[in-house]
């Protein structure tokens, strides 16, 4: 009863971005990208449903990485997350965000790649963020702090968007489960995929 290869339809992304193999002899029901659409159609319903699951299987791959921020996150933490995300497409040169504009959300680069730039001039205040980049709990945790850096689309991409009072909810949930414990934002800032530092 298990689905898998949802996450690359519902991102629309060209390609998969992780791997299957089976482990004994299987049988699988296939439905291919053209018949998704038409597929989820049939029921609304089983749209939402796929949705959810999908955003709850992005933050679950997301918090096996130690420089994730869900790292610390219960698998109960996880699914609240995952409900309070949307998903957001971003076209290729659109702009998430200014530096200096009022930090409203935190985002994860779900799909694809953007330029994260301090607008301080020479190459040291500019970063890729690529998939499993997370960007703007700086300013969404700290009263007001704009936003740090300007932050754009360098190709088509998909980002996880959760809203400032509801991020904030999670982290302050997160951190009563587990007393004593740094807080998952104590690093100073963001994460650009690679485990490198990135304040948003």
């Amino acid at each position: 009863g298990e689905t898998f290869g949802l996450a690359s339809f519902v991102l629309n992304a060209p390609t998969r971005q992780y791997g299957m193999v089976t482990t004994e002899r299987s049988l699988f029901l296939i439905i291919s990208k053209e018949n998704f659409r038409p597929f989820l159609s049939v029921n609304p319903t089983l749209e939402t449903c796929l949705i959810d699951s999908t955003k709850r299987f992005l933050l679950q791959r997301y918090a096996m990485l130690r420089s994730s921020i869900f790292h610390s996150f219960s698998e109960a933490e996880l699914e609240v997350a995952a409900r309070a995300a949307r998903i957001e497409r971003i076209s290729q040169g659109q702009t998430v965000y200014s530096k200096g504009d009022a930090a409203t959300a935190f985002y994860v680069v779900a799909h694809g790649e953007l330029h994260r730039d301090y607008g301080s001039g020479g190459s040291s205040g500019k970063r890729q963020l690529k998939v499993g980049a997370y960007f703007g709990e700086i300013g969404v945790m700290l009263p007001r702090t704009g936003c740090l850096a300007t932050i754009k689309a360098t190709v088509d991409s998909t980002l996880l968007v959760i809203g400032k009072q509801d991020f904030v909810r999670l982290l302050q949930g997160s951190n009563e489960q587990a007393p004593g414990a740094p807080p998952p934002y104590s690093n100073g800032g963001g994460r650009d995929g690679s485990g490198k530092p990135v304040a948003g």
